[in-house]
């Protein structure tokens, strides 16, 4: 092999090589892209332990509860179905006719969507927190970490 062609070789692996590490480059993703990881915290009267939880992607705030039942680390009830769930029930604790229920608080703030619609992200801390309605907002204050 002649020194020109040599010298071609070694141009096109260069680029070869440029060529992957550029488009290898991108956002740096975790091992498992498919696989999120989220806190949840229950907190009735006090607050509970925080349980760290794998999901895939694509669960829900109710998926998240149901993976740690699964565990043995807590029980829940729910009535309705998909979207729609209702939690009605924590560790033996249920919705009562008194004014206090199960509501929750994603990253600090009080969710607008049911636990079987919020889809989780990736770092998402839940608190499930046990409050009269006049009181709801405390739940998003108390998982921001900011004393009432």
């Amino acid at each position: 092999m002649s020194i020109r062609n040599r010298i071609r070789v070694s141009i096109v692996l260069v680029a070869c090589a440029s060529l992957a590490a550029i488009a290898c480059k991108g956002e740096d993703r975790p091992a498992n892209a498919s696989t999120l990881s989220v806190t949840v915290q229950i907190q009735a009267e006090v607050a509970g332990p925080a349980h760290a939880v794998e999901a895939p992607a694509g669960a829900t705030a109710l998926d998240a509860l149901a993976r740690l039942q699964s565990a043995g680390s807590l029980s829940y009830t729910t009535q309705g179905a998909g979207a729609q769930t209702l939690v009605t029930g924590i560790d033996g604790k249920s919705n009562s006719a008194e004014g206090k229920n199960w509501l929750f608080a994603i990253n600090g703030e009080l969710s607008v969507q049911g636990a079987g619609a919020y889809q989780l992200q990736a770092g998402d801390r839940i608190v499930w927190c046990y409050v009269a309605w006049a009181d709801r907002n405390s739940c998003g204050k108390t998982a921001a970490g900011v004393a009432h």
